[in-house]
């Protein structure tokens, strides 16, 4: 299957991606030292590879192969900071360009979306870069910290705290001790779901799985009773019932319906939005602070 996708992403990429002119390097290596000179690749302080490289007089063009199914949109794509990166290297690099655009081709649909970058703001993004790097050396300790960016790290599994996710002591009385264990929570939860989605993966493509004698992983077929809306309220109405002593309203299909209001009937959604009523509840996870 992911044979057949790959294929289907090339051949839409052959039929529809015009030869470019003024290609300056595929899958071109860009490195350059502290002092922003062109250096080797495994020795650059800041480096990148640019999938498609152009630059015609003052004007380079950036291109970013992509499988990814999602499209960015505009506001997306003008804040995309690998793009920026890449636009920075290239203005290091080729000193005499003015002009810079960034491109993703989404190779599975056969298109791509454009971004512009000003030099006024790769020099912001310099300066960005800068505040970054100095933050960076003034840190003593980089044990690591778990929270939401977990669920991207690359070397998850060679995290100290995933190599040892034997259980703590299940009294937890002191600070240090809760720490512990909501940080060793935080990585087990993603490596968890990491775990799971790779076997789902797995069974779709074969077999459920056996574990022992009698415990399988896999989907699990179940039935359960469902009663159309309609046909419930006739048969209620015969019997001198309501409906509504028995249906409840979902939070989800009223949104829809306001957000639907918004643009169809303004009157209907200003009578939703003022019979909306706030529960407060709470649920005991991680979460990210804000502010």
């Amino acid at each position: 299957h992911e044979i057949t996708e790959v294929f289907s992403w090339v051949r839409k990429w052959a039929q529809r991606f015009k030869l470019p002119s003024h290609v300056v390097g595929i899958e071109e290596k860009i490195g350059i030292d502290d002092d922003y000179e062109e250096c080797d690749f495994s020795e650059a302080s800041y480096r990148g590879i640019v999938d498609l490289l152009q630059i015609k007089d003052n004007h380079a063009v950036i291109t970013d192969w992509k499988s990814q199914p999602n499209i960015l949109s505009q506001t997306d794509m003008d804040a995309h900071d690998q793009g920026t990166f890449y636009c920075w290297l290239i203005q290091k690099l080729y000193p005499h360009v003015e002009r810079f655009t960034f491109r993703i081709w989404y190779l599975r649909y056969g298109f791509y979306t454009e971004t512009e970058r000003t030099e006024e703001e790769l020099e912001v993004f310099e300066q960005g870069l800068i505040i970054k790097e100095k933050k960076i050396l003034e840190i003593d300790n980089w044990d690591p910290i778990p929270g939401p960016q977990c669920q991207y790290c690359d070397v998850i599994h060679a995290c100290p705290i995933a190599l040892d996710l034997s259980p703590e002591n299940p009294n937890i009385i002191t600070q240090e001790q809760a720490v512990i264990a909501a940080q060793k929570i935080t990585v087990m939860e993603t490596i968890l779901k990491e775990l799971k989605n790779g076997v789902k993966d797995y069974v779709k493509k074969n077999d459920d799985i056996l574990i022992g004698d009698n415990w399988i992983y896999g989907f699990q077929h179940k039935e359960s009773d469902i009663w159309d809306i309609e046909e419930v309220a006739g048969i209620l109405e015969n019997y001198d019932h309501e409906l509504y002593d028995y249906a409840s309203l979902t939070g989800t299909k009223i949104k829809k319906l306001i957000k639907l209001a918004r643009k169809e009937d303004p009157g209907l959604e200003e009578a939703l939005t003022a019979a909306t009523k706030t529960k407060n509840t709470t649920t005991f996870k991680g979460y990210k602070r804000k502010g």
